[in-house]
């Protein structure tokens, strides 16, 4: 086990040259190539010892010569991650009227927990300074289920577990650096118009809010006595 430990230390340490990007930055600087395919065929005897090797992908055509088949394009999106870092990050929702940013990044599976009772929403959005996009969301204690718009409508379903309430998302784009994965609980209750007009505004918004509650209950009745008048 104490071998086991320096060889992961060595691999940490030997990405450490302030002069030239990170390997798993997937950028071709000549000054650095020699460097670079050191480091990635440390990477890959390190793999073949812990018979991870033949489950990674190494069909990258980007400077093969240097990143070894390991990367698909320029940048971190272009990495393939090594099987031994592929940690599932397990999340559970919030408290109500919280919010939670995931630490994500291109190496991570994440597993969500369902809502945990009826009248529970929790959304997950991708969030910047400039907008909130909607992803996917779990209410009523039901599974995950994507929603809609454009980073929603490039994901496959997560995979569910009912035995365990969770929903595991395995290909969500990797965040931009000013961007990130937020969850958000909320809960609403009892019968009638503000709670019908919260439930449209959960499927349309990711979230309601008690001015857009009560503007559509206002929209709906004035539209309702214009049709009975």
């Amino acid at each position: 086990a104490s071998e086991d430990k320096d060889i992961t230390s060595d691999i940490i340490n030997f990405a450490s040259n302030d002069a030239c990007s990170k390997p798993w930055e997937c950028l071709y600087e000549a000054t650095c190539a020699s460097w670079t395919l050191a480091w990635y065929t440390y990477r890959q005897s390190f793999e073949a010892r812990w018979s991870k090797e033949e489950v990674v992908d190494r069909t990258g055509t980007l400077n093969p010569g240097t990143f070894l088949g390991y990367c698909s394009g320029s940048g971190r999106a272009g990495y393939t991650p090594a099987a031994l870092y592929d940690p599932i990050s397990n999340y559970s929702c919030p408290a109500y009227g919280e919010s939670l940013t995931l630490s994500y990044s291109s190496v991570s599976t994440v597993s969500i927990s369902y809502s945990d009772a009826v009248g529970h929403v929790c959304s997950l959005s991708l969030v910047s300074s400039s907008a909130s996009k909607p992803v996917a969301r779990s209410y009523d204690m039901r599974e995950w289920e994507i929603g809609a718009g454009e980073v929603a409508s490039s994901l496959i379903s997560p995979t569910c577990s009912s035995n365990e309430t969770t929903c595991t998302f395995t290909n969500l784009p990797v965040p931009a650096a000013s961007e990130s994965y937020v969850l958000t609980s909320y809960y609403h209750e009892g019968y009638g118009k503000d709670a019908d007009a919260a439930r449209f505004l959960e499927q349309v918004t990711f979230g309601p809010t008690k001015d857009g509650i009560d503007s559509l209950v206002l929209t709906g009745d004035s539209n309702k006595a214009d049709y009975e008048s």
